[in-house]
């Protein structure tokens, strides 16, 4: 199975919004520390930064 970039790239900012809302619980039950939570937020956020198309300049937009 083949996916574009920007495929990639919406999948990744859909999963990091998830992680935003769900680990805030996980944090407060003790599910994972707030480091662990904060990590792995900003993993996400950039493999979906990796994938964001450029603007028309060539800029990354996040």
């Amino acid at each position: 199975m083949h996916f574009t970039d920007l495929q990639k790239h919406e999948a990744a900012r859909r999963e990091a919004e998830l992680r935003r809302r769900v680990y805030p619980r996980w944090v407060a039950d003790g599910r994972m520390t707030q480091a662990e939570a904060d990590r792995q937020i900003a993993v996400m956020e950039a493999i979906a930064a990796d994938y964001a198309p450029p603007d028309l300049f060539g800029a990354v937009a996040a």
